[in-house]
């Protein structure tokens, strides 16, 4: 989509930002974007072989646009992280069905209703977006505080494990930013 300049929105960071789901074992990312760059993402998500879902919508106000919560994921690699013992009893205990399809639209239903209503926020998406259980176990009974290490999520447990993972994070985006795999994504 092209804006009333003639500009077409540049998508490179928000496709950066989900290159550790296309590029490594990440299994989803949430990405927030202007609604003029939906269609960009959704497209490029498709090119690269991703699936995208919109979770939320975020209404505008007269300081800042209207956004849109996009879920771009690996389906392999999502339904493996939700199949995993301590992921699948941990979500049933948050009050999660235990189909796959079923868990994913449950997620979006508490993302909108917290944006909606401005309610608890769904912790738990930790889960959907390849966090460790602990972490985000951790996380909500520590209120965000008394970490060991702050990253692509906040660890409460196991640094060098995350802090590994992170890296490899890190590189995925770096390998985006520069290789043909971006470009692929934007036609």
């Amino acid at each position: 989509m092209i804006d009333r300049h003639g500009n077409q929105p540049d998508i490179r960071p928000l496709m950066i930002m989900c290159a550790p789901v296309l590029l490594s074992g990440k299994p989803a990312q949430l990405l927030s974007a202007g609604e003029q760059m939906v269609p960009q993402v959704l497209r490029a998500a498709r090119a690269a072989g991703l699936s995208a879902d919109r979770m939320y919508e975020m209404p505008g106000t007269q300081k800042r646009a209207s956004r849109t919560g996009l879920m771009i994921f690996r389906e392999e690699a999502l339904r493996e992280c939700l199949e995993k013992r301590e992921n699948r009893e941990y979500l049933g205990r948050r009050g999660y069905p235990a189909d796959q399809r079923e868990k994913l639209l449950e997620c979006k239903r508490r993302l909108q209703s917290y944006h909606r209503h401005c309610g608890e926020f769904p912790h738990e998406i930790g889960i959907f977006l390849g966090y460790p259980v602990w972490d985000v176990e951790e996380y909500i009974r520590h209120q965000g505080n008394d970490y060991l290490m702050n990253g692509y999520w906040k660890v409460y447990r196991y640094p060098g494990q995350a802090e590994k993972v992170f890296r490899e994070y890190d590189a995925a985006k770096r390998r985006a930013a520069t290789g043909d795999i971006l470009r692929r994504a934007q036609r």
